[in-house]
């Protein structure tokens, strides 16, 4: 029903996604008797779904059974949603052919069947009763974020002893009676199974600097292995001399062969499960629908740049916008303008220029957390979208009182880990009340630029290769393709350029002419000379040249690619009070724009993410005004940056249409993180 880069979407409280599912069921004809029952039941407790959803689902079982359709569709089911829906989505795909074309079974085993919050819950139920006399925690932190209603963290208290294998600082340390350091993952052998059961080997890159001991280790020695025996490498060998392929003779070139190729054998053959209608009413029959209310919303946990919490002292990961709301060193409480009007909780940001947001209590079965509420559009009402990995209290100066913490409220009562219903949220009366959110969204304007530019694709088979030909701009000719005539071009004067090209001779977009001598270039293209000679002028429409194609129709935000140029070139970060005033370091930032009725609306219709990056121009703006030649163009078309010679005047900045350049000469070597400054 969702997605960054949908067509069409239809946006629902979770809670209602069951109806709409048993819904779309019956359009098909999946598990008929018991789909129309189930529907019915959930239509009594959660209500009739509206017109815009039954007319969604209609035209969408329509899609799913077009003819040539048969093995080419899929339905998928989120990870928030309860085991009723993925057994319909199941019995759906059966029922489109989807098994063994775009869908593909695998047999689990009994550990990956097995429920984590269920034996988590044994466990915490065991050290309330006093018959534990030692926890041993390997890797994890329950501390922070187990179950709320299991309260680990107090249960913890209860074990006479706690040993806890940690390559960080967190919580469940602070509760351990033994610290052990843990081996990272670059030191340990080890090995994965991948979805598709197909084994690789973990190969450590170096050994453990300071004598630290991997989970594989640390366990052979709880299993009665000697210290000096507990050797990963080791261990990881004798389990694979027992498996088929591996064993006798064959095992060191079997063994070698797996670490040169990163693969140990092929993938498992997939199953091909048959559809039992009866499992599939049993497990919707089990479910309760409720409709989402004020007093009765529904929660929704995903998960942000730092994950569950185990990067949350890694600076780049907070500094990094998050693709959808731009946000960055915080987790918010996501909320339609609907709802936030009926709490009282809208922004302003004419009058509210620090963006300052009040607070909320988020209360789900007893269990109350605080958050900051943020509005944007998609968010269907009464409905709060949650972000596990903040909240930190013992983790490093980077990460620890970064955002809140919203692990106490999930997995309440047993429910999934990434969805809760019956919460309820007022504006707090305790503790802070005012919370300052800091977003990047607007640090890039392109003041009225259109940048991003979107039609549907008839229009673009209809227009898209014309050309508006010899249009007068003041005394002008000029000539504008489709997605020129789209934007500002169609009514602003030409361009002409103020300059003689140096690497062209002249100043339009042209072929080069002229000589180096004539047009003052000291980029040439090597070996090109002229009858007489003289080297002649790089032609940037000739020959090899760099280039970046970004697939827009592709793009969902993740700003992966952000990261990767920030780890590249060491690119520093400025923490939450600096990013404020605009001085985050950047060199490509992802821009996010919603299509829909209104820009408010729940129903915004689409997402549009825009990478924006130095984009090497031809004639680039920034190299015609640096007084000191700072950046130059290469003869392949690229802008070289000479640091040395940067005197910082910023006029690059200054000239640069997509605002990418960046100087932040703050002086980070006597700044404490987020803003705290010494001296």
């Amino acid at each position: 029903l969702t997605g960054a880069k949908a067509d069409h979407r239809l946006a629902m409280a979770p809670g209602g996604i069951a109806t709409v599912a048993a819904s779309l069921a019956s359009a098909l004809g999946v598990a008929k008797s018991g789909a129309d029952r189930i529907a019915g039941q959930m239509a009594a407790g959660a209500g009739e779904m509206s017109g815009e959803a039954a007319k969604f689902v209609a035209e969408l079982a329509k899609d799913l059974k077009a003819e040539g359709r048969a093995g080419k569709v899929v339905v998928l089911a989120g990870p928030s949603q309860p085991a009723a829906v993925h057994a319909l989505c199941h019995a759906m795909n059966a029922s489109l052919g989807a098994p063994g074309s775009t869908v593909h079974y695998r047999e689990m085993s009994e550990d990956e069947a097995s429920s984590g919050v269920a034996g988590l819950k044994r466990v915490a139920d065991a050290l309330n009763a006093g018959t534990i006399g030692t926890l041993v925690c390997i890797g994890v932190n329950p501390a922070y974020d187990a179950p709320g209603d299991l309260r680990f963290a107090d249960a913890m208290g209860k074990a006479a002893q706690q040993i806890t294998l940690a390559a960080d600082h967190d919580e469940t340390i602070d509760r351990s009676t033994w610290r052990l350091p843990m081996a990272h993952t670059l030191e340990s052998w080890g090995d994965l199974e991948s979805v598709e059961g197909v084994f690789s080997p973990v190969q450590p890159m170096i050994a453990p600097l300071y004598g630290a001991k991997s989970d594989l280790e640390v366990l052979a020695m709880i299993c009665g292995d000697d210290l000096d025996k507990a050797d990963g490498y080791e261990f990881v060998r004798n389990v694979w001399k027992a498996r088929p392929g591996f064993t006798g003779a064959n095992f060191e070139r079997a063994w070698r062969r797996g670490l040169n190729d990163g693969v140990f054998g092929a993938a498992e053959k997939p199953a091909q499960p048959s559809v039992d209608d009866g499992a599939v009413t049993a497990a919707l029959g089990a479910w309760t629908f409720a409709r989402a209310s004020d007093e009765k919303m529904d929660v929704v946990f995903g998960m942000g740049p730092t994950g569950d919490g185990r990067f949350s002292n890694n600076a780049w990961l907070n500094e990094l916008p998050d693709p959808i709301t731009k946000v960055v060193w915080d987790n918010v409480a996501l909320v339609s303008e609907n709802t936030a009007k009926k709490f009282g909780l809208e922004q302003d940001p004419e009058t509210d220029k620090k963006r300052y947001t009040k607070v909320i209590d988020i209360s789900v079965g007893g269990q109350t957390i605080k958050a900051a509420p943020w509005t944007i559009p998609g968010i269907p009402d009464n409905t709060v979208v949650l972000r596990f990995g903040y909240g930190r209290t013992s983790v490093g100066l980077v990460g620890e009182g970064t955002g809140h913490n919203v692990y106490p409220i999930s997995g309440i009562g047993g429910s999934s880990r990434r969805f809760a219903s019956g919460a309820k949220i007022a504006r707090t009366t305790e503790g802070e009340r005012d919370y300052q959110i800091v977003t990047t969204q607007h640090h890039g304007s392109m003041e009225g630029r259109a940048i991003v530019r979107e039609v549907d694709l008839a229009a673009w088979q209809k227009f898209g290769d014309e050309r508006e030909k010899n249009l007068d701009s003041y005394g002008n000719p000029r000539d504008l393709a489709f997605a020129e005539r789209l934007g500002e071009l169609a009514h602003t004067p030409a361009n002409i350029n103020a300059y003689v090209n140096p690497q062209r001779g002249h100043k339009d977009g042209g072929p080069a002419t002229g000589t180096q001598a004539e047009n003052g270039s000291t980029s040439y293209q090597y070996g090109s000379k002229d009858s007489a000679g003289n080297a002649r002028p790089v032609d940037f429409a000739k020959g090899p040249q760099w280039g970046m194609s970004i697939d827009l129709g592709s793009c969902t935000g993740c700003s992966a690619c952000t990261i990767a140029c920030q780890a590249e070139n060491n690119i520093p970060v400025v923490g939450k009070i600096e990013v404020n005033k605009g001085r985050e370091m950047h060199w490509i930032r992802v821009d996010r724009y919603f299509a829909g009725d209104s820009f408010t609306g729940i129903n915004a219709s689409s997402v549009s993410f825009q990478p924006v990056a130095c984009v090497h121009c031809e004639n680039a703006p920034c190299e015609t005004v640096c007084p000191v030649n700072a950046t130059v163009h290469g003869p392949e078309g690229i802008n070289y940056m000479v640091y040395n010679r940067c005197i910082g005047t910023r006029y690059c900045a200054n000239n640069c249409p997509y605002k990418v350049r960046r100087f932040n000469f703050f002086d980070y070597g006597v700044k404490k993180i987020n803003g705290a400054y010494i001296g």
